[in-house]
């Protein structure tokens, strides 16, 4: 039962190596996903994973403590500068790659994307 499998983070130094871990993860895969700027259909195949994308770069920042989330629950940590710092680097990669897909000819299937995975998908209505 995935249930047992949840547990609290104790302690800062805990909630530090979690951020660690995430940040090497999507580290990864934003050095993955720069590559497609080298290739042919690179703006197609990368458009086809920045919805994901944006939303797990946005996660460094709520894992600092963005918009308050997860202040009032996880543990204290003096690694605040640490966490502002990785979200600044993946921010600037992430730019990086949203202006190599607004300077190609798949702009339009860009906005489509984002549209259809955070509104179309996320919305009940639609």
């Amino acid at each position: 039962m995935i249930e047992k499998n949840i547990r609290k983070i104790e302690s800062g130094e805990a909630y530090t190596e979690f951020v660690r871990a995430f940040a090497t993860l999507l580290d990864q895969q934003l050095t993955l996903l720069e590559g497609y700027m080298n290739g042919k259909e690179g703006a197609h195949n990368l458009i086809q994973q920045m919805p994901a994308l944006i939303s797990l770069v946005n996660t460094i920042g709520y894992l600092r403590g963005q918009d308050g989330m997860f202040l009032d629950i996880r543990p204290s940590t003096e690694n605040q500068k640490e966490f502002y710092e990785y979200e600044d680097l993946f921010e600037k990669r992430l730019s990086t790659l949203i202006d190599f897909i607004l300077n190609s000819d798949e702009k339009e299937y860009y906005r489509e994307r984002l549209e259809s995975y955070f509104v179309k998908v996320r919305t009940k209505s639609f």
